[in-house]
């Protein structure tokens, strides 16, 4: 996506298992890390983490130890820094295509924008909702609810 689009930077993907990583997975903007999100401060050491360039865009869709992949990203992150957080809203439509005018979703549960809260408010201030991403397709139109966060 960052190739078509003409930019730079560098993506490093966490992943416990590597077991079904295609082979042709390989770029040079892109590394892929085997690691585990419960002892994330093992694979992103804060001697790594200090020496990636900002700003960062980190996205989070692993629904494990959310709150404390949040914590320990927050550490390390800058003014203009994002978090996008996967799945907050707590339905998803059933089937691919569906979209927002379909009847059959499904419950996912409301824990990972639960966490968000938590996490928002464990740092008041320090970090708001883009909306421009956010709300791109309508309010809240997308299955990450408010969880477009840039630190200020």
């Amino acid at each position: 996506m960052m190739t078509c689009f003409n930019l730079s930077g560098h993506v490093y993907s966490l992943d416990k298992d590597h077991t079904y990583l295609d082979p042709k997975a390989v770029a040079p903007n892109l590394t892929f890390i085997q690691g585990d999100v419960f002892e994330i401060e093992k694979s992103l050491t804060p001697e790594i983490l200090e020496k990636f360039p900002h700003p960062w865009l980190i996205m989070e869709d692993a629904h494990f130890n959310l709150l404390n992949v949040l914590n320990y990203f927050h550490r390390f992150m800058l003014t203009g820094d994002y978090f996008i957080v996967e799945d907050t809203n707590h339905k998803i439509p059933s089937k691919m295509g569906m979209g927002l005018y379909g009847t059959d979703w499904e419950e996912l549960g409301t824990e990972k924008m639960t966490t968000v809260r938590e996490f928002l408010e464990q740092h008041p201030g320090q970090y708001g909702v883009d909306a421009k991403y956010t709300d791109m397709f309508g309010y809240n139109g997308g299955s990450n609810m408010n969880s477009y966060l840039k630190r200020l």
